[in-house]
């Protein structure tokens, strides 16, 4: 009896090179990799097979003689390091990107001379004077690591430039970059040799904000630049799925660079059935079997025999060689402890809850820089139908944004995307939700982070949750065909738009644009209390809790906006501390100037539960308070004991901005503490000054 856990093999290429070498699949995108030099980016998402590629694409290229090849792998800490100091600039992403550009494109043709120098054969290039010569002027950045080297370009540069668009000049000046790659290709040649970079793990360390894509775009322009120019190298970068989605829609050079050269990873039934029963043979010792259904029957008993069998099992996972294998693997440790030699359906099912968990936190945090609720919205799901019409899933959701307590921090992305339909795009974008084919009874389910065409889907089309989540959010397919079931198609495709964007990022830009289009005045009074409301759910969700506009509507004191103070720390555990204002109240003025009419109604609306504590959010031009509002605030306060917070909506739409980036969450939080120091400290200790009269002047006699 068979008695090994991991049968077919780790999950993990990188711990496992001895099934790898033993059953590795040669693909058709093995072949393309190690036989043409048409790609320089394989896409793919977790667990598709990139660092097995990478792994048994770089041996092959490592038994060339006339190929120096280059694997890296960069440590976390080391890009880390280089984000940093890309951040101190504080710049655009097209400066970041020029700068990363000439930095990645110095740092190769350095990396490349340390190649060439060695060679036995450099003193017949005509270039080897030169190049020792630009060894011993730079033996500090020719010993550096890659990334190492890259901070060094930079802060050596950054020192030097009077501005930020000097920087890559300084660079190129620096390395007498020209002259270099001039060398480099030149002795390549003479050599008969040419480079290969293989580029794995860009992924650590990385947050899709604005300096990792531009470090990756740099890096594709770079090898796009030597790639163009024949200088003997070439290079593949070997990326996730959501990194290739922000340089597509952060890059301007994507169709010309990037597009063009891409290899994307894609799995089917037959690609990794064959992928299964060649670790079989291995496993089992089944090598003499040719036939692949054979050798999986060894393995697979009862409903699991045969290719309907292994469909079924398909329908678990997201049609990925790493999720098929662990669910294999550990079915046959649970077969194991029945003291069985083959996996049968109970198998599958014991074993499919935890790779279900595994799935669906997999998903969480892939995208959870990108909607950090995403896990809110998907826990909605737990326990509802794996099918539901289009038009009522969408209704569903709208209940949701609707009754959602803001309770938690990560559910402002609710209010950000505001309603059912915004929050399907979401959902769908990342392959948990996927809606009917029309044609056919199969079901569509997009990972390439697009928005649907909402116009183009019909009310009666099915949507549903994809299958390989369902045990961990409790959720029964019995309604499901298993004819359905196991004809699911995964989209892979990616539609590139330039004007797409990461559709958190879209929303939030939508709602500081609609605060600029709204009228002053009582026109548009209704809808600016609607664009405080979302605006106060966005920042302050976690810590002010059950907002709600209108709150008092039948009430003679009808206050416009209240919001439960529950925060633990920060700005609001303040105004809870020191006001005593459980419930925070915002007044709304769709004007610039706050009367003396206007003070005097946020007056009665204070005490009791509501503190002293009210915020009145008014449409001025200037953050600062002028004169006459810090004499308001200050009577108010010394006089009433009221402590009237103004707060123009400019100042809101500046927070919103900020988190755009997920990383400022807590900038809203920074700069209300400021807010309220500064009126504590200044506004409130000033002294009233009566103006002197001036004196007459004397008429001479």
């Amino acid at each position: 009896m068979v008695t090994k856990g991991n049968l077919l093999g780790a999950a993990r290429a990188e711990s496992d090179h001895k099934m790898l070498n033993a059953a590795f699949v040669q693909t058709h995108d093995f072949k393309a990799l190690s036989q043409t030099n048409d790609f320089n980016f394989v896409v793919g998402r977790r667990g598709t097979g990139k660092t097995a590629l990478f792994i048994k694409v770089a041996e092959h290229f490592d038994n060339d003689s006339h190929v120096y090849l280059h694997k890296v792998r960069p440590e976390e800490y080391s890009a880390l390091s280089f984000r940093s100091a890309l951040e101190r600039l504080r710049t655009d992403y097209r400066a970041n990107r020029a700068i990363c550009r000439v930095c990645w494109r110095a740092n190769l043709l350095i990396d490349i001379l340390e190649d060439v120098r060695k060679h036995w054969k450099i003193s017949r290039s005509p270039d080897h004077q030169y190049i020792h010569k630009f060894y011993s002027n730079n033996r500090g950045l020719c010993n550096h690591n890659i990334f190492d080297r890259l901070r060094d370009l930079l802060e050596g540069a950054s020192g030097d430039a009077k501005s930020v668009d000097e920087i890559p000049k300084k660079i190129a000046e620096r390395v007498e970059i020209s002259r270099l790659q001039d060398a480099i290709q030149g002795s390549l040649k003479s050599l008969n040799l040419s480079v290969v970079y293989l580029f794995d793990g860009l992924d650590e360390g990385w947050v899709p904000g604005q300096e990792s894509v531009s470090i990756l775009g740099g890096l594709a322009s770079a090898v796009a630049d030597l790639r163009d120019s024949d200088c003997q190298v070439h290079s593949v970068l070997f990326i996730r799925d959501n990194i290739f989605r922000a340089l597509a829609t952060s890059d301007p050079d994507f169709s010309r660079h990037i597009e063009g050269n891409t290899l994307r990873l894609h799995w089917n039934e037959e690609s990794l059935f064959h992928l299964v029963t060649e670790r079989l043979r291995i496993s089992l010792s089944l090598t003499e079997v040719e036939n692949n259904t054979k050798v999986w029957n060894r393995f697979a008993q009862r409903k699991l025999k045969g290719r309907e069998g292994f469909k079924s099992c398909l329908q678990y996972t997201l049609y990925r060689p790493r999720d098929i294998l662990v669910l294999l693997n550990q079915a046959f440790v649970v077969a194991g402890r029945g003291n069985r030699s083959e996996i049968i359906e109970d198998d599958i099912e014991a074993t499919s809850r935890q790779v279900a968990h595994d799935r669906l936190n997999d998903l969480i945090h892939e995208y959870s820089h990108v909607f950090p609720g995403i896990g809110l919205f998907i826990e909605a799901f737990k326990g509802q139908p794996a099918k539901t019409k289009y038009n009522d899933l969408v209704e569903f959701l709208d209940d949701i944004v609707e009754q959602n307590p803001f309770s938690d921090r990560l559910a402002s992305d609710f209010a950000v995307l505001g309603s059912g339909n915004e929050l399907f795009n979401a959902l769908y974008s990342v392959g948990f939700i996927g809606l009917s084919d029309q044609s056919t009874p199969s079901f569509l389910f997009c990972h390439d982070g697009a928005r649907s065409n909402l116009a183009s889907i019909k009310p009666e089309s099915d949507g549903m949750i994809h299958p390989c989540y369902w045990k961990a959010l409790e959720i029964e397919g019995d309604d499901v065909s298993q004819s359905v079931l196991v004809d699911i198609t995964d989209d892979y495709k990616v539609r590139v738009n330039p004007e797409t964007r990461e559709l958190r990022i879209q929303m939030l830009g939508q709602l500081i644009s609609e605060l600029q289009d709204l009228p002053i005045g009582q026109n548009g009074s209704t809808q600016f209390e609607g664009w405080v409301f979302r605006a106060i759910k966005i920042l302050f969700s976690g810590d002010l809790i059950n907002p709600e506009l209108k709150a008092n509507k039948d009430s003679i004191q009808r206050r416009d906006i209240v919001a439960t103070n529950m925060a633990e720390k920060g700005f609001w555990k303040r105004v809870l501390d020191d006001y005593r204002a459980r419930q925070v109240i915002f007044e709304i003025k769709n004007y610039e100037k706050i009367d003396p009419d206007d003070y005097r109604q946020v007056l009665s609306y204070s005490g009791k539960d509501y503190g002293r504590f009210v915020v009145i959010v008014n449409r001025s031009a200037n953050e600062l308070l002028t004169q006459n509002e810090r004499s308001w605030v200050k009577e108010m306060h010394d006089q009433h004991n009221l402590m009237i917070f103004l707060l123009p909506a400019s100042f809101l739409s500046r927070c919103v901005k900020k988190i755009r980036n997920p990383q400022r969450r807590g900038y809203a939080d920074q700069q209300l503490s400021k807010r309220l120091d500064t009126i504590v400290r200044s506004y409130l200790s000033l002294k009233h000054q009566t103006q002197r009269k001036k004196k007459a002047n004397k008429t001479s006699t």
